[in-house]
């Protein structure tokens, strides 16, 4: 499993992190990983919903999509 090497860290964010730690129970580094898999998995979700009210807002307009797929067939049969 790779590692991870974070220098420069403020003095103020790693007590922090170091109180988050203990009061969950986790070493530092367990605590680092787990509040990063939250964050990366909070950023992908908060994409995948911009993505699907856009959708539903260009269909609620009438606006066709179509896809990559679609239109990729539809340049090439030109």
């Amino acid at each position: 499993m790779p590692s991870l090497q974070v220098r420069n860290i403020p003095d103020d964010l790693y007590d922090a992190l170091r109180g988050a730690a203990d009061r969950e129970g986790r070493s530092l580094s367990a605590q680092t990983v787990a509040i990063l898999k939250r964050a990366l998995a909070d950023s992908l979700v908060d994409r995948a919903g911009v993505a699907r009210r856009v959708a539903a807002r260009r269909r609620s307009a009438g606006v066709m999509t179509r896809s990559a797929t679609e239109l990729v067939r539809e340049d090439r049969d030109r």
